[in-house]
């Protein structure tokens, strides 16, 4: 009888590739949201409310901050393209594209897809109205942290939800629009 040792192998390390939806609000006849991310960062939310920085996360270098984008971001497992971009831009924005006819496109072999929301010019000009008035709270949200009026993330992140009149699970703020 022979015995032999058997050495345990590691399983190779199967590395998932992120991806990205990204939504493109579109009135048909040209016009689409195009958004200008923010250079810094003064506060993330999180289930606990998130933590503050008054003096600002420079978002220039690893997060494009000051570059023109379409607001999104990375794709839940299983999710399809279109519920992917309409979740990143209502938390991006505090705006829902409810209104909005969904068509997503995702390209073979890519990371990322992309969300078309298309409406009426009128609507359109409606919800880029909304996305101002939104983003404009979320930006007096972060002058208030970097006052020191705003000093924990619960604070911030309640401030910053009541502020876009939103449930707090809908909410995050990283995105100012470009006219």
């Amino acid at each position: 009888m022979t015995t032999r040792a058997l050495s345990r192998r590691s399983s190779p390390e199967v590395t998932v590739a992120k991806k990205y939806a990204y939504a493109v609000l579109h009135d048909g006849k040209g016009r689409f949201l195009l958004a200008t991310k923010n250079e810094r960062a003064f506060f993330f939310n999180s289930a606990k409310g998130g933590d503050v920085y008054p003096k600002g996360i420079d978002l220039t270098k690893e997060k494009c901050g000051g570059k023109r984008a379409l607001p999104g971001g990375e794709r839940k497992a299983k999710e399809k393209p279109e519920a992917g971009a309409l979740r990143e831009f209502q938390e991006e924005t505090g705006v829902s594209l409810a209104s909005c006819t969904a068509v997503g496109k995702e390209w073979t072999g890519q990371q990322y897809s992309a969300g078309y929301f298309g409406t009426s010019p009128a609507n359109f000009d409606q919800l880029v109205k909304n996305v101002r008035d939104r983003l404009a709270r979320g930006h007096q949200a972060a002058k208030d942290i970097a006052d020191g009026v705003i000093k924990t993330g619960s604070s911030a992140w309640g401030m910053w939800c009541w502020r876009q009149g939103c449930l707090p699970e809908r909410c995050s703020g990283t995105w100012t629009h470009s006219g």
